[in-house]
């Protein structure tokens, strides 16, 4: 009887962990949807680590990527956040942080 205890404990522990290890990418994805503007470029790298593309051309937008979307942040010629959206695999674009252009 120790022996069904202890396989079934392992079994749990290890669906645990299968299935921790796909919340944990949903995790870090819901933790950038959140992300405020005048967040630091430094500030997101040191929490998210280095983007996985960089699409700006004198301008720094950054890509990361994740199987169903990729979001993208733009920071224009500074350190700091102006825009945030999430664009879809799908093509749906979702907007968090709206760009402003001030004159």
């Amino acid at each position: 009887m120790n022996k069904r205890v202890l396989i079934l404990v392992i079994t749990l522990s290890f669906t645990g962990l299968l299935f921790g290890m796909k919340k944990m990418d949903d995790t870090k994805i819901e933790k950038m949807r959140k992300i405020k503007k005048g967040t630091t470029y430094t500030e997101i790298v040191s929490e998210f680590g280095d983007p996985d593309e960089e699409i700006g051309s004198g301008l720094l937008i950054v890509n990361y990527v994740f199987p169903n979307s990729k979001i993208e942040l733009h920071f224009f010629t500074g350190e700091t956040l102006h825009g945030l959206r999430e664009i879809k695999n799908t093509g749906e674009v979702i907007v968090y942080i709206p760009l402003e252009f001030s004159e």
